[in-house]
């Protein structure tokens, strides 16, 4: 399968692969859900312990107005990337591209808030060096250590989180936004 994704890389222009891009999320949204293990529960929804509560109080990133954004049209992927953006003083044309990833890139496919911490994990390490090998190896170990701890509380796709989190994505987002902040930094 990875010889065949190469493949495809390589052989299509720039254009197609950026028209295709949901595509393959979606593609690899399917080998996340191989490996993903069938909760009965969603631990990211659940109510705050008050050791949690302390924590996702000293969280710049969880300490967003949630409901009061999502009123206005953000997605939980929109805030986050928006309070990274805001907290480190980049431009807000973050926030043009993450519009299609909202609702899981409009179709409740890979959750957007998954997606655009994978985002801030590529923006974090963007002057880590000139060499885009060691951006990328930086990058991996983080989206790995984010990607191991979000399979173990959610599955990817927001299709099967959706439904279940109609009183809890508050809850999910700080808690999500609070790990995204300790992995970075690290």
């Amino acid at each position: 399968m990875a010889e065949d994704r190469r493949k495809f890389i390589k052989d299509c222009s720039l254009l197609t692969l950026a028209a295709g891009c949901s595509g393959l999320l979606s593609a690899c949204q399917t080998t996340a859900k191989e490996k993903t293990v069938k909760h009965s529960s969603y631990p990211l929804l659940e109510p705050f312990t008050k050791k949690q509560e302390a924590i996702v109080k000293s969280s710049y990133l969880a300490n967003q107005d949630v409901r009061g954004l999502v009123k206005e049209g953000f997605g939980c992927g929109d805030i986050l990337l928006k309070a990274y953006a805001e907290k480190h003083y980049l431009s807000d044309d973050l926030l043009n591209a993450t519009v299609a990833f909202k609702d899981g890139m409009g179709f409740r496919d890979t959750c957007c808030l998954y997606i655009s911490a994978v985002m801030i994990f590529g923006l974090s390490v963007r002057e880590l060096s000139k060499d885009r090998w060691k951006r990328y190896n930086a990058c991996k170990e983080k989206i790995e250590r984010f990607r191991n701890w979000w399979l173990e509380r959610s599955p990817m796709n927001c299709g099967d989180i959706f439904p279940a989190c109609k009183n809890g994505y508050v809850n999910q987002y700080k808690k999500v936004a609070y790990v995204v902040e300790e992995i970075l930094n690290e």
